[in-house]
């Protein structure tokens, strides 16, 4: 009994190793390739700088708006909510509306971690292909809009996995 216990907190690590080794591997990845594209395109050092401190910033203001939408949503909350249906074992009507109920957060769950880990690759992708975007007043606005939009689904990913 020791010894599965033991085996299923090793792969917890594991997945958390490997989750956390390569979502931050995307985030750090780009930054030696990056200054290369931003001399191209004529941007200073200081907005270079910007553009990868969007990152923490986007964390920083959606953290309490996440912060307020995840335990509504968690998966803590469909457990509580199948608990709660156990117990109500003579009001049929009520069980089958709280099993609903819960099938609903379980797909909502489900669904907004798979759009994130979507919308955070497709994000990366396009980060990536700024580089053929001509004017440097766009290339600067679409690099701060890609990275903040790749933070926010980063954020609900990192709180997601847990």
């Amino acid at each position: 009994m020791l010894v599965r216990y033991y085996f299923i907190f090793i792969l917890c690590l594991f997945y958390l190793f490997h989750f956390y080794f390569f979502f931050l591997k995307l985030v750090s990845v780009m930054a030696p390739f990056f200054h290369q594209v931003a001399v191209q395109h004529g941007i200073s050092t200081s907005t270079y700088g910007l553009i990868f401190s969007i990152h923490p910033f986007v964390v920083f203001c959606t953290s309490p708006f996440i912060g307020q939408m995840i335990p509504t949503i968690g998966p803590k909350v469909v457990k509580s909510i199948q608990m709660q249906t156990r117990k109500l074992k003579f009001v049929s009507i009520l069980k089958v509306y709280f099993k609903i109920y819960t099938f609903y957060l379980q797909c909502l769950f489900k669904f907004m971690f798979i759009g994130g880990v979507f919308l955070s690759a497709c994000c990366n992708i396009l980060f990536g292909t700024l580089e053929f975007v001509n004017d440097d007043d766009q290339f600067v606005i679409l690099c701060f809009l890609v990275r903040g939009i790749f933070s926010y689904y980063y954020f609900i990913l990192k709180l997601l996995s847990l």
